[in-house]
């Protein structure tokens, strides 16, 4: 069928019911007719009706859909280049390949498809896909000018949408996101810098904590109800559970997680509202205390790491058990990204620099990460660049303030046990030690002795469960947990005469690392 009819043709089926089958077809269409359509005129229109299409925008499948309007322009835009380039080889009289628009008229007749009748947010799409396809992998196929008012153009459409949070709703705050995902690599440092960080910022967050992203982390809630934990804990590859993660995984958001995370940085360095960098750190506060309570009352939260293979199934080691500790460690990583900004901003920003918020600021990033202890304490995943800058600067800022170190170790003291604890609350008592140890010298006296000496003193005494023979075969943090108690105490951080109060130098030895069901 001729472009032009095709193009009638099309128009009439975006005013049609929503039909999934049907509406594929619509896509294909639409993506064909952008390469293959010879008038400047046909293409603005196009575009204009594609972006107001009953058939596609009055169910929408969330991101997918804007996922795959961005993949539209995009594809649509390589295929016009490379049009070009090939009819430019082209003998003369010889029929030109596709419709004959060139690169930059075809962007220009797109962009000014993008009128009143549509969304900003929908604007975003159009526009990020123009510019990776003409610009991506390095191509090169608009001049410099329009290049830059392209991008331009995407950073103006983005401010829009999200200072319009009443039109743009959370389906088109998430658009911009994913959007820019794709788009900002590309942008010149001139143009990123139009971005409005007070704006993108909190639509980063949602879009990497809501539901298009981590959802909240109620997956983890979700397991319980299909695992069967007798002797060997099963859970069914093709449980509810499971195949609620490999969605969550296969969301645009989900599988961008990186560039995501790049962006809130950016989001968090250029907001010009201190506020919405704080509102930002606490939303990441609430989302990681979230994900440890649902943790802590999963089943298969009670289950070591040293006797993984004793107490789950084979087809769980396969299959469900990596790929949910894949989930949270990109959990992790996502968060501690975004972290780590908020916490150098902190020594820069005047509005976060003083007494009454630096303290706050440094304790709330700690408990961030405490809260993610379950996490990183698995096989070295504290160990990454982003996590010992975040970690060790706000310990050092918290160090300026003694009230702060007290109340933080008074929140965050561990329960004194006899029974062996869960791995969870092994690893939070193991970040306990690890932070207790930098703090003593800011500490008062008694402090000292009822925060850090009392606890690790009463953990390595004759009946502490590290040393109890119910603790085999030794838990994977046995061994770390009992080096910073017995090595850390006798540091040059306490007194000489802290030594003497160790159980072991009463009883006339000192635990070995066989005394705790290693072998030498």
């Amino acid at each position: 069928m001729p472009p032009d009819r095709l193009l009638n043709t099309v128009l009439r089926a975006y005013q049609d019911a929503p039909n999934a089958s049907r509406t594929d077809q619509i896509l294909g269409t639409t993506n064909s007719l952008l390469t293959s359509l010879t008038n400047p005129l046909n293409l603005s229109l196009l575009t204009s009706h594609f972006l107001v299409a009953r058939s596609v925008w009055q169910q929408p499948d969330g991101l997918r859909t804007c996922l795959r309007i961005l993949s539209i322009f995009n594809t649509a835009a390589i295929h016009v280049r490379r049009n070009e380039i090939d009819n430019a080889k082209l003998p003369a009289g010889k029929p030109l390949v596709g419709g004959g628009v060139g690169a930059e008229a075809w962007a220009r007749a797109v962009a000014k498809g993008l009128d009143d009748k549509s969304s900003r947010w929908q604007h975003t799409l159009v526009l990020a896909g123009v510019l990776m396809g003409m610009e991506g992998e390095d191509r090169r196929s608009l001049s410099w000018s329009l290049r830059s008012t392209l991008e331009k153009a995407v950073a103006t459409a983005s401010n829009l949408a999200l200072e319009d949070n009443s039109r743009t709703g959370a389906l088109g705050r998430g658009a911009v996101v994913l959007a820019l995902t794709y788009a900002f690599p590309l942008m010149s440092n001139a143009n990123k810098a139009l971005l409005d960080g007070s704006a993108l910022l909190p639509a980063v967050i949602e879009a990497m904590l809501g539901e298009e992203g981590f959802q909240n982390g109620d997956f983890i809630q979700a397991i319980e109800h299909d695992i069967t934990p007798p002797r060997s804990f099963r859970w069914p590859a093709n449980s509810p559970s499971v195949n609620r993660i490999k969605h969550l995984e296969s969301r645009p958001l989900a599988q961008s997680m990186g560039p995501l995370s790049r962006l809130g940085v950016f989001a968090v360095e250029h907001a010009a509202d201190s506020n919405v960098v704080l509102r930002a750190q606490d939303s990441l506060v609430s989302f990681t205390a979230g994900v440890l309570e649902q943790w802590e009352r999963c089943a298969l939260s009670v289950v070591d790491l040293s006797v993984e293979p004793v107490k789950l199934s084979p087809e769980l080691l396969q299959g469900p058990w990596p790929m949910l500790w894949q989930l949270l460690q990109k959990i992790m990583f996502a968060v501690v990204s975004t972290l780590q900004p908020i916490v150098g901003r902190c020594l820069l920003d005047p509005h976060l620099r003083n007494d009454s918020i630096t303290p706050t600021l440094a304790t709330k990033t700690l408990h961030v990460l405490r809260n993610l202890s379950f996490i990183s304490s698995r096989q070295g995943g504290n160990t990454f660049q982003a996590y010992a800058f975040t970690y060790l600067t706000s310990l050092d800022i918290l160090t300026r303030y003694p009230n702060a170190c007290t109340l933080f170790l008074q929140e965050t003291l561990p329960p004194a046990m006899t029974n062996v604890p869960s791995p969870v609350h092994q690893a939070l008592a193991l970040f306990y030690l690890n932070t207790a140890e930098h703090l003593p010298l800011s500490l008062s006296t008694p402090s000292v002795e009822s925060l850090v000496i009392g606890p690790a003193t009463a953990s390595l005494s004759p009946t502490s469960w590290l040393i109890s023979p119910a603790n085999t075969p030794p838990s994977s943090l046995t061994l770390e947990l009992f080096e910073h108690l017995a090595g850390r105490l006798s540091s040059a951080h306490f007194p000489a005469a802290v030594s003497s109060r160790l159980p072991y130098r009463d009883a006339g030895h000192e635990p070995t690392v066989s005394h705790l069901g290693h072998t030498p």
